[in-house]
């Protein structure tokens, strides 16, 4: 455009923050398109602050003391939490990314959010004035006006079906009543039978035991599925996860999906998994003639005691070893044998299967 009118005429900056915009897979006829990333609305050194300090130490305890990571991996956070109902619902529960975050597998990081509602917020244009946004097109208002209007036509028609089933219910017009009340009769007493034929069959007992948890003070539910008790859930299957990870997992389980510490896990928790077939996730990489065969639980449950114990002797011989176990504790163990680990294994993110080979190899 020319030297003068290049420093007054600044198109590139905008054209970049577009695309940019584009890249991050945000819908292009959508009002989303203009929305800002998920970010943390806490007012800085309030409790709520320090508590988002502390997650970020858990979810990434090798790059939080990188210099110059702060805000990088406060917006990596914030977009993780925000989009935990997406990651659950839409992802497989033994997916990289559901194995591997430690916040999503906390119970009191999910009490956390719920009792704090507007922890993590994303704003648009049009109902923010403080944040600078760039890259949206004209357009995308004009969808955000329409997208308006639709609200207002089905809210007036829902108000107008709830007004109507309001006079119907004063005019004693509803059938339904009944049927509903005795449904709720009906799982009541299923309630209390089950409750019976577990006590008869000692379960109570059995759950009472598996509730004694010293390290963090919460109990895990047993599943019953084949007319068996089992610490993990039907859908478990073991992490494909990087060693760190694993060994968190090892002492502190799972308390959002109720997933025991797999240094609980017996054979009989996951011999049924035996009779699984590989699906298409577990397939992805597997070729040979045993590439469709799942592995003998047996011997992935040998090698990961294996591995977790080799690495307890290294912690106890470092004396590193701490008694009460939090998230906070089983990473400073981590730490303290972490050099054991050589690079190319990238300090602990490498497959935990793969790092078995490797110890059974050295010796």
């Amino acid at each position: 455009m020319g030297r003068v009118r290049d420093i007054y005429m600044r198109y590139i900056s905008s054209g970049d923050q577009f695309v940019g915009r584009c890249l991050s897979l945000l819908p292009i006829l959508s009002m989303e398109f203009a929305c800002s990333p998920p970010f943390f609305t806490t007012v800085p050194g309030s409790d709520d602050d320090r508590w988002v300090d502390d997650c970020i130490a858990a979810q990434f305890p090798m790059a939080s003391a990188i210099v110059g990571f702060g805000r990088l991996l406060r917006m990596g956070l914030a977009s993780i939490l925000f989009h935990r109902d997406w990651i659950v619902a839409t992802m497989n529960v033994n997916h990289i990314v559901c194995v591997s975050c430690a916040v999503l597998r906390s119970a009191t990081t999910m009490e956390k959010l719920e009792s704090v509602p507007n922890l993590i917020e994303v704003k648009y244009p049009w109902n923010d004035h403080v944040h600078s946004f760039s890259g949206i097109p004209p357009f995308v208002s004009i969808m955000q006006d329409l997208s308006l209007v639709r609200h207002d036509q089905r809210e007036l028609i829902d108000n107008f079906v709830t007004q109507v089933k309001e006079a119907l219910r004063q005019y004693g017009i509803n059938g339904n009543h009944m049927a509903e009340q005795r449904l709720q009769e009906l799982l009541n007493q299923f309630q209390r039978d089950l409750d019976g034929r577990l006590d008869r069959a000692g379960f109570q007992q059995a759950r009472a035991n598996e509730a004694e948890r010293i390290e963090t003070g919460q109990g895990y539910r047993l599943h019953v599925y084949g007319g068996v008790l089992h610490r993990v859930p039907a859908d478990w299957r073991f992490p494909r996860c990087g060693v760190l990870d694993m060994w968190r997992q090892w002492w502190i389980g799972d308390s959002v999906r109720h997933i025991h510490p797999l240094r609980l896990l017996k054979i009989e928790d996951v011999q049924h998994l035996d009779r699984i077939p590989l699906d298409e996730t577990e397939q992805h990489g597997r070729n040979g003639r045993f590439g469709n065969q799942r592995r003998a639980v047996k011997r992935t449950l040998c090698d990961l005691r294996f591995l977790m114990n080799w690495i307890a002797n290294k912690v106890e011989t470092a004396g590193a070893k701490e008694e009460v176990i939090t998230l906070s504790s089983v990473n400073r163990m981590f730490e303290a044998v972490a050099h054991l680990f050589s690079e190319a294994e990238r300090d602990g993110q490498k497959s935990w299967l793969t790092v078995v080979r490797a110890v059974r190899t050295r010796g």
